[in-house]
């Protein structure tokens, strides 16, 4: 699987905290690390490092963002709810949208 460019880019300013929630999310969506592993095509090993030091790795999370938004529908509602809510307050703030 690979993230084409308009993944990457978002993922590259979703804050740690929403990075987080959504390889959580996607985790749960799998019946564990192995499943999950398999379908992002990675080591296991790395997914249960991503748990333990509860940070992904910033090269892979474009894969995993964009197989939580295939395979996770919360995935766009959590998008949508916190980070572009959070974006559209902070251009009003600045004077950029009315």
């Amino acid at each position: 699987m690979q993230a084409n460019e308009k993944i990457r880019e978002l993922s590259r300013f979703l804050p740690e905290g929403i990075k987080q929630k959504i390889f959580e999310i996607l985790l749960k969506h799998y019946a564990g690390e192995k499943e999950l592993a398999m379908a992002l095509g990675i080591d296991s090993f790395l997914i249960k490092t991503w748990q333990r030091q509860k940070s992904v790795t910033e090269p892979y999370f474009p894969e995993i963002l964009a197989l939580a938004l295939q395979e996770c529908p919360e995935t766009k509602q959590i998008i949508q709810e916190q980070v572009l809510s959070g974006l559209t307050d902070l251009c009003t703030a600045l004077g950029i949208v009315g």
